[in-house]
């Protein structure tokens, strides 16, 4: 669900909202669950922006062929793992009908796109993510994304020209590979925890993503499942005192405002395949022996994409 409160959260995700002072409290203003997923998204269905070996395709096309659904009482979103393909696999990349400008975002994730411990999962892409109409000018936050069989997950922040970062005060595990936010480049954040990506994630049944957008930082948190932070977290209104410090942050200079670059931003949610973020051959993530930047790997039997899916926790009570 995804909440946003002025906070915000995908077991659902929810969407709160409240002031960008630290500690701020935050209600509840918008909740995306089983009742609701469906229709407060839009079906993303042109040609994949990185040249991805997929196919997005439209909501009935997803729902008929299995991609999207209710599983367990939970929202689900896979590829197709029944197929193999020349063309494409048919995946879904979808968009909030929404957009939002700072808050609290919380995803409640029981379940991530992942590879096997026993196979390879060249060519996966999968991220959670918010992105304003006129790129990178108006911002991009990746808060979950990786690629291949990586084991942790990496924060990005992309803006126009101009933007610098640190991240002082994330867990000191975290790395930030560049300040500079400028582009397709932008400035990333390498989290060392095996807990919050991929078949780690999922082995631990998920957990919970909290991003915090204020007018001078951008927070992300990771809390697994079982943690403390998870019953408060989906208890309003809720405030991030007691969260710690962030898997990952980017905080801005003194004088500048994270609104004059990041001014609004939608939900997206997405399973890519073999585009170009995933093909360098050189990340953390890439599997030895077998190259990412050809669409060789995601045209195999499809039953290798069965762990390829989001899915959703049922709602907490």
């Amino acid at each position: 669900m995804v909440r946003l409160s002025t906070l915000s959260s995908l077991a659902g995700l929810a969407l709160a909202a409240g002031s960008a002072q630290a500690a701020s409290k935050y209600s509840l203003i918008d909740n995306y669950d089983v009742d609701n997923f469906f229709d407060e998204f839009e079906f993303f269905t042109g040609k994949d922006p990185t040249n991805g070996f997929v196919q997005y395709t439209d909501q009935q096309t997803a729902k008929t062929n299995g991609l999207i659904g209710s599983k367990d009482g939970a929202v689900y979103m896979g590829v197709d793992s029944s197929n193999k393909t020349t063309t494409g696999r048919q995946s879904v990349r979808v968009t909030s009908k929404k957009a939002y400008t700072k808050g609290l975002f919380i995803a409640d994730i029981a379940h991530m796109p992942s590879g096997k411990l026993d196979a390879p999962a060249c060519g996966l892409w999968p991220a959670f993510w918010m992105f304003g109409p006129n790129w990178p000018h108006s911002g991009e936050i990746d808060i979950i994304e990786g690629v291949n069989s990586a084991t942790s997950n990496s924060m990005s922040l992309h803006t126009g020209p101009g933007c610098e970062v640190h991240n002082l005060g994330a867990v000191a595990s975290t790395k930030l590979a560049g300040t500079n936010c400028t582009g397709n480049s932008g400035c990333t954040q390498k989290s060392a925890a095996t807990d919050n990506f991929g078949v780690g994630f999922n082995a631990g049944q998920g957990g919970i993503y909290a991003l915090e957008w204020t007018d001078t930082t951008i927070q992300v948190w990771f809390f697994p499942r079982g943690s403390a932070m998870e019953t408060q977290l989906n208890s309003y209104p809720t405030n991030t005192s007691s969260c710690g410090a962030p898997t990952g942050t980017g905080t801005y200079p003194t004088g500048t405002r994270a609104s004059s670059r990041l001014p609004t931003g939608t939900c997206i949610l997405s399973s890519n395949s073999a585009g170009s973020g995933s093909g360098s051959g050189t990340s953390s993530g890439s599997v030895t022996g077998t190259s990412t930047s050809t669409p060789s790997f995601p045209t195999i039997s499809g039953g290798t994409f069965i762990d390829q899916h989001w899915r959703r926790l049922l709602d907490q009570p």
